[in-house]
């Protein structure tokens, strides 16, 4: 992330752009914030979990016991 990207946006548009008109702060702004560079972080699949019904879990998980703790923790 670039630094002081926001105070040099808001000094383009703010200041500057009164007296030039800017209408377009793309320029002004890094890529990290715009709208390709977000919809990408999105991009990746995800990939679904099997129903329940459909796992292959091992027999000695299957017999192994969880319990929860006896007691809870203080608050300190």
């Amino acid at each position: 992330m670039e630094r002081g990207s926001a105070e040099k946006i808001y000094k383009a548009y703010f200041e500057e752009g009164r007296e030039k008109n800017i209408t377009e702060i793309h320029p002004y702004c890094s890529d990290y914030y715009k709208s390709a560079a977000l919809a990408n972080i999105y991009e990746v699949p995800m990939v679904l979990i099997p129903d329940k019904e459909d796992w292959s879990v091992p027999e000695f998980v299957l017999e192994e016991i969880f319990l929860p703790p006896r007691y809870k923790r203080m608050l300190e």
